[in-house]
């Protein structure tokens, strides 16, 4: 998958990828709070990582899993 990150205004900052399209900025102290910063995202993604991961292991061993919830912060 290819993914490209462009500046567009301020600090803001819009991320293709693949299909879709994100928008990462700073807070409002320094930006426009038009989406999440950067540490967001990433902790984003490694809970996203962290239940998808727990998910397939679950269904592997037929665990009758129906949700799992991830609570991460800097």
């Amino acid at each position: 998958m290819k993914v490209t990150a462009r500046s567009t205004e301020n600090y803001q900052v819009e991320i293709m990828a693949g299909q879709h399209k994100l928008m990462a900025d700073e807070s409002r102290s320094i930006g426009e709070g038009a989406g999440p910063d950067p540490y967001a995202l990433l902790l984003s993604a490694l809970g996203a990582c962290k239940i998808m991961t727990v998910l397939m292991y679950a269904q592997r061993k037929e665990w009758p899993v129906e949700q799992v919830e991830v609570s991460l912060e800097t």
